[in-house]
């Protein structure tokens, strides 16, 4: 096959990846006071919600370094710390959590962080151009030795974009790119971090001791992270910003954004709880989005029936809790809360999984006294691909549940994300397979179904509009290669 045949071939399969990962690196003025090791293995564990496929650390003492990348958990990869990279006195380390889709993705030198000529590189979200980045550098395809990847074009472009400095480079490299983006890159000596122009995957930096006489520096795609670190204060990388870290500091060496379009849907599934975003926490945003579903679209109920709301476990509870409080404040004691789905905790995130793992049966179990002769409420944070959520309806049912209804904390999700979140198709789409909330309805098996507005969700946020991609729930987004949004099948 021609060189170049195989470089067009290679690409159409990694237009398809799709990848929500987990990113952070951590850099320490002094070495000997803290094991960058041990911080990594924590913030990997505190990130495994967003990936569970593989996962990789690497770490440098500026002279000599050291890596592991394996498949599976974080546990899994690294067997509980057993398995860990080693140098004497690590001032470096990177952690990157990687979720498998489709294509090339299970890869395995696709395992990141990923290494070339001398420079160590992490990415978090998925460059939508990298057609357009591997024809302008000729890139072609190595072989299966090799990461076959859009982070692995990026990281190609960086090591030969011009530049006296590393910074230069990314600086330089990324003018190029399209999609969303967090890149973290070292050469052992510095770290350099970017944010797409646009904003829309997450970053954070943070000073680890007091700001004044700091240890070090930290980045993470999920402040989540900082709460188990001896952080003092810490901040988002700003749309379109690079900075470098080293001992002298955090610096702002670039700054070039956009119209921001921050993914909402970081607020509705992908991050944990308790972290923050645009200045919010993301706990309170999903409790409010309960508050305002159950404003939207209250449950009716016959005479003398009760109602109780339940969360699809885990992600459903805090909105499953807002939904319950202003219920209760419609319906008084005839409405309950109460918890009749529980979930194993070993199973993993569904979503995350690809659609041969989402044995809901497996993950999920019913407790029949909770269930039985109630009108239940069952409350998510969203429907993706609709696999789970008939299994749970039937379940209930079977467990002498009266009748269930749906709600969930966030419109349909008619549209495939491009940037960074593992909804590649639109085949794959209950709310752009089955149009009709009824037949919706009918195919989940539940009395009724309702969705939070997307004016409702904002409104959840406490944050501006135009601050959001929105892009999953109506085609609004970043411009795509000069291209709209693909429009809903009719």
């Amino acid at each position: 096959m021609p060189e170049r045949e195989k470089s067009i071939n290679f690409h159409r399969e990694t237009e398809r990846i799709q990848s929500e990962c987990g990113l952070f690196a951590v850099y320490l003025k002094d070495p000997t006071d803290t094991d960058v090791r041990a911080i990594s293995f924590q913030a990997g564990t505190d990130l495994q919600h967003r990936a569970e496929g593989s996962a990789g650390m690497w770490i440098s003492n500026g002279k000599s370094s050291d890596s592991v990348r394996e498949s599976g958990t974080v546990a899994v990869a690294f067997q509980d710390g057993r398995n860990l990279p080693f140098v004497e006195n690590p001032h470096i380390a990177f952690l990157h959590t990687r979720y498998p889709t489709a294509g090339g993705s299970n890869h395995k030198p696709n395992i990141q962080p990923l290494f070339l000529d001398g420079i160590t590189f992490g990415h978090h979200g998925n460059l939508t151009n990298a057609q357009e980045i591997s024809d302008r550098i000729g890139f072609v395809h190595q072989g299966e030795s090799f990461p076959d990847s859009d982070s692995w074009i990026a990281l190609n472009a960086i090591v030969k974009e011009k530049g006296s400095t590393l910074a230069e480079k990314v600086i330089n490299a990324q003018k190029n790119f399209e999609g969303g983006w967090a890149f973290i890159v070292t050469d052992g000596e510095i770290i350099v971090a970017s944010r797409d122009p646009h904003g829309i995957r997450p970053l954070s930096v943070a000073v680890l001791g007091d700001e004044a006489s700091s240890k070090g520096y930290v980045l993470s795609v999920e402040s989540c992270v900082f709460n188990k670190m001896d952080v003092s204060d810490f901040r988002e990388v700003l749309p379109g910003e690079t900075i470098t870290i080293d001992k002298s500091g955090v610096k702002t060496v670039d700054i070039n954004p956009k119209e921001q379009m921050s993914c909402l849907f970081e607020f509705v599934y992908m991050m944990r709880p308790d972290s923050e975003f645009l200045g919010e926490i993301v706990y309170k945003t999903r409790r409010e989005a309960g508050r305002q579903l159950w404003n939207e679209a209250p449950v009716e109920l016959e005479k003398g029936e009760e109602l109780v709301v339940m969360p699809v476990p885990n992600s459903g509870r805090p909105s499953a809790l807002g939904f319950f409080h202003e219920a209760q404040n419609d319906l008084g004691l005839r409405v309950t809360y109460d918890e009749g789905l529980l979930s194993n905790a070993y199973s993993g995130r569904n979503f995350i999984k690809s659609s041969a793992q989402r044995k809901a049966y497996l993950k999920f179990y019913a407790i029949k006294e909770l269930l039985v002769n109630k009108v239940v409420v069952l409350v998510d944070d969203s429907i993706v691909r609709g696999d789970t959520a008939p299994v749970l309806v039937e379940m209930c049912k079977e467990e002498g549940a009266k009748k269930v209804h749906m709600r969930v904390a966030s419109p349909p999700i008619k549209h495939p994300c491009h940037w960074g979140v593992a909804m590649p198709t639109y085949e794959e789409l209950l709310a752009n397979k089955i149009l009709s909330l009824t037949d919706r309805e009918e195919h989940l098996g539940v009395a009724s179904l309702a969705h939070l507005s997307l004016d409702g969700l904002i409104k959840a946020t406490g944050v501006s509009k135009d601050k959001f991609c929105t892009h999953c729930f109506d085609g609004k987004g970043p411009p795509l290669n000069g291209r709209g949004a693909i429009p809903l099948r009719e």
